[in-house]
Order: C-alpha cells, then sequence, then structure tokens
C-alpha cells in the first residue's frame, strides 16, 4: 500500500474497524461473515441520528422488495430519496447504512426509502438493477399509498449503490419518467475494467483492495459478456443527454476516485448540471463514518443543500 499521511480523523476510523473485525469470529461461510461484518460496521457509528417515524415496507409489483422509509417530520406529501446501499453489490442492506440513510433523511428534510435490492451471488447481475428501477417505479404510481409526492424524487446511493443510482436515472429518462429531478452519486462504481490510475494506484486499499473488489465484482457480473454493458458500467453509456442533475462525491485516496470522475466529467460533456466534490484525504466509505469523519459530515450537508434546492424544499 501506498504511504499515505492519514488525518487523524480517517486513522481513528481504520483503527475502530479493525478492532471491530478482530472481534468477531469467522462464519462457516466467508461471504456471509462478510456480510455480518459490514452490518455491524454500519451499526459502529454511535447511537444512530433521530428522525420522526422509520417504517419497514415491502413494495414492488409482487410486494417482494424490502425498504425502509425514513421520515423527517409529519408532513405529508414530502419529496422523496431512493437510497441504493454500497458492498459491491454482494453485501450490504438495510442495517449497514441504516446510520446513513438517518442523515439523509434530516440533511435533505424528505422522505427517504432505502431499497433492500436482491444481492450477487444469489442474485447476480441484473437482479438489483431490477429491483431498483422496479423500487422507482412503484413509488412513482404509490405515492398516496406511502405519502409522498412522486413529482419531487431523487435518487441516491454510495459505491456500488452509486452505481445503481446513476443506472437508474438513466432508465427513468429513457423511460419518460420526468419526475426524477436529482441524482446524488457518492463515489461511485462506474467502470468495469478496474484499470484506472487509482486503482493502480491504491490497488491495496485503503479499505477496499483491487483483489477483493474484483472477486465481488465477478460473482455480481457472472458473465464477461456484459462487462462492457452500461448498466454495469455507467461510464460507457452512449447517451447521457438529459439526465437530471447531479452531484458527485469523490475522494482524494479512494480507488473508484477516477471512475467516479470520469463519469461526473462525462455527464457535463453531455450537458448535465454537475456538482463535482473531490474531498483532500478521504478513503472509501469516507461518507459511511460521518459520525467520525467531519468531510463525511460536509458530504451530507452538501448533499442535503443540494436536493432540497433541486426538490424545492422549503425548511
Amino acid at each position: 500500500m501506498k504511504e499515505i499521511a492519514y488525518s487523524p480523523q480517517v486513522l481513528a476510523s481504520f483503527e475502530a474497524a479493525k478492532r471491530l473485525v478482530e472481534s468477531i469470529p469467522p462464519a462457516g461461510n466467508p461471504l456471509e461473515t462478510q456480510r455480518d461484518l459490514f452490518r455491524r460496521l454500519g451499526r459502529a457509528t454511535g447511537t444512530p441520528e433521530a428522525v420522526f417515524h422509520v417504517e419497514d415496507y415491502l413494495i414492488g409489483d409482487q410486494e417482494t422488495i424490502p425498504v425502509r422509509i425514513y421520515r423527517p417530520s409529519d408532513n405529508i406529501d414530502l419529496p422523496v430519496i431512493l437510497f441504493f446501499h454500497g458492498g459491491w453489490f454482494v453485501i450490504g442492506d438495510l442495517e449497514s447504512h441504516d446510520a446513513l440513510a438517518r442523515l439523509l433523511t434530516n440533511a435533505c428534510a424528505c422522505v427517504v426509502i432505502a431499497v433492500d435490492y436482491r444481492l450477487a451471488p444469489e442474485h447476480p447481475f441484473p437482479a438489483a438493477i431490477d429491483d431498483a428501477y422496479e423500487a422507482l417505479v412503484w413509488v412513482s404510481k404509490n405515492s398516496k399509498k406511502i405519502s409522498v409526492d412522486s413529482g419531487r424524487m431523487a435518487v441516491a446511493g454510495d459505491s456500488a449503490g452509486g452505481n445503481i443510482a446513476a443506472v437508474v436515472a438513466r432508465k427513468a429518462r429513457e423511460n419518460g419518467l420526468t419526475q426524477l429531478r436529482y441524482q446524488a452519486l457518492i463515489y461511485p462504481v462506474t467502470d468495469s475494467s478496474f484499470s484506472t490510475e487509482s486503482w493502480n494506484e491504491f490497488a491495496e486499499g485503503p479499505v477496499i483492495t483491487k483483489t477483493n473488489s474484483q472477486q465481488a465484482f465477478s460473482m455480481y457480473v457472472a458473465s464477461n459478456k456484459n462487462l462492457q454493458n452500461p448498466d454495469v458500467a455507467p461510464v460507457l453509456a452512449e447517451n447521457l443527454n438529459g439526465l437530471p442533475p447531479a452531484m458527485v462525491i469523490i475522494g482524494q485516496f479512494d480507488p473508484l476516485r477516477d471512475e467516479g470522475l470520469a463519469y461526473a466529467v462525462k455527464l457535463i460533456k453531455a450537458g448535465v448540471d454537475v456538482k463535482l466534490i473531490h474531498y483532500h484525504g478521504m478513503p472509501h466509505g469516507f461518507v459511511q463514518s460521518a459520525d467520525r469523519i467531519d468531510a463525511g459530515k460536509d458530504a451530507i450537508a452538501e448533499i442535503g443543500n443540494a436536493i432540497r434546492k433541486a426538490l424545492q424544499i422549503l425548511v
């Protein structure tokens, strides 16, 4: 790993994660061990921020997609964000990102619906994309049932969830779902090649390594013929014209830095209004560690400001 002068806050976050990893006995199934660890890491953020109301729900045509609905107040018909968690498409769930979803709910002053999409390898591509887009369509058609304003919608996600949010935004445009007004992409996965300068620079981490990430990605993309599919690698999409405004957040010490940057540049060239924020000194996952890292808090505030403006929320 390249020698990097991390800030005290980042080092403290690394140390806390290390202690948690060392405290968990391995399970018989390595993937289940990783899922359990990721869930525990998400919970190890101190006391979760209070929100007005939280409810688990099943949505979709067959009511098979679990979601968690976070409400910032008792106001009805608030705008809504569909949030997709990270985890390289193989780990992560409603629990791993509960703390982050709560922070976003309060920062954005709107309803956040966290989507528990199906994971690989049990459900490889395109299962996650199918669930995510079905969730968006369902919410747009059933706003009264869950008391949201489907005329003002946004998508957001971190890492693999950023990939899903980007793909869902493009599919919404392709299918004429014009209610989607914003996309917040937090260090998104946008490329399938693992060949960028930042992947070479940070192949051994921190937080995620090239070898482990490629292994996870191969579970998600079961067939190599799909590696050039823009629903797998959004940066390969030929037409990004007409997409909703976007915020793209990247970190200096994140292996995903350059592909996030490349996607932001491609959006800009397509005429999309993009706010690109490059956080100096930050590794992958820093937004999920907002309880310990001030830059994570700053990023959540930036997302909140942007989404409140895009969805015309007065607070």
